[in-house]
């Protein structure tokens, strides 16, 4: 059959009302076809899109200022993860993913983003569990057809990160194949994606896709405290969400309606609108910038690994060319030593099982492998080279050298 006109674009139905890139609010329920955005806010009354700035942070920070933020810039994480999901239609491309970690557990991890979800949604996040890269590229697209704009991996026991989460996270189209069938989809990948363990710690180029909200209770049973202002958080949320959406559309609007003042931030990649709208506005009210987060994260991850690798290997071998099959008798094998000192052997040894993938135990060709993925990656200073046309019995020739060595 022509339906002609008769069928409308909808791209979002959303539980609650959103902004505009221009900080027009859309407030009322119903389809806005310029947006091809549906609001199903029925039970949504009285929210206020023109609360002043410090009056609209005020609100969210009393919200949770008792949660035991390590450092001023987490609970910035936190008021991002809130404002984020609610705002969403102001921002093109992609958002960063919220890590909500801790030191111990029963912290407040998961009522952060339960909090976050609420106020969008007006139901907890739904849980995924944390799978291996194949099962999770499934989950995604069925986790995407369904709309979510907020989604929780609970617990996280194992290195978060991979190819699947870093293609997430860096546009806003995701293309799968639907399970079962060969026919191939486009998704909008809208959700806020959001993440909860104790000192978790990440994998491949995740640092720069993420944010961490570290908390750090000062007892040793944290779900024993009593005192919150707020006893039953979660009730609380839901009876006052109008409240709470009111002050995060505005305080991105009042930033928006400043003129969007330049503040100065250094650019962050593929989240460069994010940026632009909650992050700004977050250091326009007086926050810091929830971005300085990434730098914690850095120092666990792949890149930091290789950094010691680099430094490892510099030692060892000082300006010497070397194999793969040389570096995996020396530090596995236990041949080929000489006169080079066992310590720097052994931190390269502990950093070569780090950045081999998998969790399997190193060879020769893992580790040419390694060495081919990080080829001429500049980190701290160094970089690994190759000795090009002169591949020899035991593999290509590799050497370290400084990033301004080679003329």
């Amino acid at each position: 059959a022509d339906y002609g006109e008769s069928i409308q674009e909808l791209q979002e139905v959303l539980a609650c009302p959103t902004l505009m890139p221009d900080g027009t609010p859309l407030i009322d329920p119903g389809y806005y076809p310029d947006q091809a955005i549906y609001l199903d806010t029925e039970s949504l009354r009285d929210i206020d899109p023109d609360m002043g700035r410090d009056e609209a942070l005020g609100v969210l920070r009393d919200l949770i200022h008792q949660f035991p933020f390590e450092k001023p810039a987490h609970e910035s994480v936190a008021l991002s993860a809130i404002i984020t999901p609610v705002v969403r239609s102001a921002i093109s491309g992609p958002v960063p993913l919220v890590l909500f970690d801790a030191s111990t557990p029963s912290s407040g991890k998961t009522f952060l983003a339960d909090i976050s979800a609420i106020i969008a949604t007006g139901r907890v996040a739904p849980r995924q569990a944390q799978v291996d890269e194949t099962e999770f590229e499934k989950r995604v697209t069925s986790i995407l057809i369904n709309g979510a704009r907020t989604v929780l991996i609970d617990n996280v026991k194992r290195p978060i990160g991979g190819a699947t989460m870093d293609a997430l996270l860096t546009g806003d189209i995701w293309t799968a194949r639907i399970l079962g069938l060969s026919k191939m989809v486009k998704l909008r990948a809208r959700a806020t994606w959001m993440a909860t363990g104790n000192n978790i710690t990440i994998q491949g180029d995740l640092a720069r896709r993420a944010l961490r909200c570290y908390l750090r209770p000062n007892m040793e049973r944290p779900e024993e405290a009593r005192g919150f202002k707020y006893s039953d958080i979660l009730s609380h949320v839901r009876e006052n969400r109008s409240k709470y959406i009111s002050a995060a559309i505005s305080l991105v609007r009042a930033f928006i309606q400043s003129g969007s003042p330049d503040q100065g931030l250094p650019a962050l990649g593929s989240f460069t609108s994010w940026s632009n709208t909650v992050r700004s506005a977050l250091v326009w009210a007086g926050m810091p910038d929830p971005v300085t987060t990434q730098g914690e994260l850095r120092s666990d991850n792949a890149t930091a690994t290789w950094g010691v690798v680099l430094d490892a290997l510099t030692s060892v071998y000082n300006k010497q060319w070397f194999s793969a099959r040389d570096v995996f008798d020396l530090c596995f094998r236990m041949v080929n030593e000489g006169n080079v000192n066992r310590d720097y052997v052994n931190i390269l040894a502990a950093s070569l099982e780090d950045v081999t993938t998998g969790g399997r135990e190193p060879t020769a060709r893992s580790l040419s492998l390694v060495f081919k993925e990080w080829l001429n990656r500049i980190v701290d200073g160094k970089r690994l080279i190759r000795l090009e046309g002169n591949e020899r019995t035991k593999g290509y020739m590799f050497r370290v050298e400084g990033v301004d060595e080679r003329e």
